[in-house]
């Protein structure tokens, strides 16, 4: 008697769901620092506009956070980006990876530092649309940043008996790092049945989804400080 044919099971890719600057444009061309927050009461208002549209989704995203052209003290940079990934590492937005974006080294040396000092899974990436290049910023032995990279190079997902073959590890060894770098937060997980095996997604491998978000308005120009022009944005770009 023929068997029917197993179905097809497509994984979807991970998405760039936000992709968000705190000035009105993004781009891979570093501008000027024209905004300085100094202050955590300003972080703070940036980070909570942000967070407000991070609604939970079943979907798996791949938050993006653009720091071009804004300087920071580090009590600021601080109040911006620590609760945040706290909240993200908690699950309170759904499955979400973060990735700060900035080509400033002493920006992504504190990043670095708080990564590893709370323990949180960021990643740090010079261009806020290709995230190929990016690094995990956490506290991570050589052979997980060996495992991530492999993932990379495999085309960003894979199952365990995938890695297994390619690494020339027994399959329970290779599970066992993709449940502990997803544990961590540095994997995203596509459960399927126990014959296909999950799938693990590499947050350097997401695709960008279109959407669109404006967050400041006139009324909130003093998240700049005093005295400063320059009207302070949350943005999500399309097409990207």
């Amino acid at each position: 008697m023929d068997r029917a044919p197993r179905p097809i099971i497509r994984i979807p890719d991970a998405r760039i769901g936000f992709l968000s600057s705190l000035l009105p444009g993004s781009s891979n061309v570093d501008p000027p620092t024209i905004l300085l927050i100094k202050d955590r009461h300003s972080a703070a208002v940036a980070r909570d506009r942000l967070a407000k549209q991070l609604a939970i989704s079943d979907e798996p995203r791949v938050l993006v956070l653009d720091l071009a052209g804004v300087a920071f003290t580090p009590s600021a940079l601080q109040e911006l980006v620590l609760p945040l990934a706290q909240r993200i590492r908690g699950g309170e937005y759904g499955t979400v990876r973060l990735v700060i974006s900035t080509t400033n080294q002493g920006v992504g040396d504190f990043v670095r530092y708080m990564a590893q000092a709370h323990d949180l899974a960021l990643y740090l990436s010079s261009s806020p649309f290709d995230l190929r290049e990016a690094t995990p910023a956490g506290d991570l032995t050589a052979t997980e940043r060996r495992t991530l990279d492999t993932i990379v190079l495999l085309g960003g997902q894979v199952t365990a008996s995938r890695l297994a073959a390619t690494e020339g590890i027994r399959p329970s060894a290779a599970t066992n790092r993709l449940v502990n770098l997803d544990r961590e937060g540095y994997l995203l997980r596509q459960q399927r049945g126990r014959r296909e095996g999950d799938v693990y997604i590499e947050p350097r491998s997401a695709t960008a989804t279109p959407m669109v978000f404006e967050g400041f308005h006139d009324a909130d120009r003093d998240i700049t400080g005093p005295g400063n022009p320059v009207q302070a944005a949350l943005k999500l770009h399309p097409g990207l």
